[in-house]
């Protein structure tokens, strides 16, 4: 996965969580953050759920924060959800490109 900004601005990200068969699925007892990244500033990225029941997570990330992060397709960061009784199902890297 790539996401494209520019420069100084906000990361507005949703991510969308389905089963085998193409199902959302419930996300409501998952927790979420980052397991890894690129840049300190992924760390400061705040998580919301604005629909759980069907999947559906949101990462923001402010411009204060957004602008720490390099020119260039050289910024990734890995998501971390962990699920009740504790199992993570990790991302592999989400690239950000900074123009």
């Amino acid at each position: 996965m790539s996401i494209s900004t520019v420069y100084g601005s906000c990361l507005d990200i949703d991510f969308e969580f389905f089963d085998s068969d193409g199902n959302p699925e419930d996300i409501s007892g998952d927790e979420f953050g980052i397991l890894s990244s690129s840049s300190s500033a992924f760390r400061d990225a705040v998580f919301s759920k604005p629909d759980p029941s069907n999947g559906r997570l949101h990462m923001f990330l402010s411009a204060e924060h957004a602008r720490q992060l390099g020119i260039g397709n050289v910024n990734w960061f890995r998501l971390r959800r962990t699920m009740p009784g504790g199992c993570d199902d990790n991302t592999t890297p989400i690239w950000v490109h900074v123009q």
